[in-house]
């Protein structure tokens, strides 16, 4: 079976470096289509063990202490509730 190419086949689409060209366009255009493609609401924010989205009123805040290289650092993060939190901070744990 010969395939028939029309105007609506895929072999017209526009080539591959037309297709991704918003991503070369400067600073400002850029920042402002990345902010009008977001998914969501930009009121959630994202549980940091489990990336839930959650309120950010909601959010339970815990620090927490991991080792770097060798010395001891303390990040605070955002969790949907204090169980990611403790298994988050397990899971860094050596």
């Amino acid at each position: 079976m010969i395939p028939v190419i029309t105007p609506r086949s895929d072999w017209m689409r526009s080539p591959a470096k037309q297709q991704t060209a918003i991503n070369r366009k400067p600073g400002l255009i850029r920042k402002i289509y990345t902010l009008l493609t977001q998914k969501g609401d930009p009121t959630l924010i994202n549980c940091a063990y489990c990336q839930k989205a959650i309120p950010e009123e909601t959010a339970y805040e815990y620090e927490l202490i991991y080792m770097h290289g060798a010395l001891i650092s303390r990040k605070k993060q955002k969790y949907c509730s204090k169980r990611c939190a403790s298994h988050d901070q397990m899971a860094h744990e050596l």
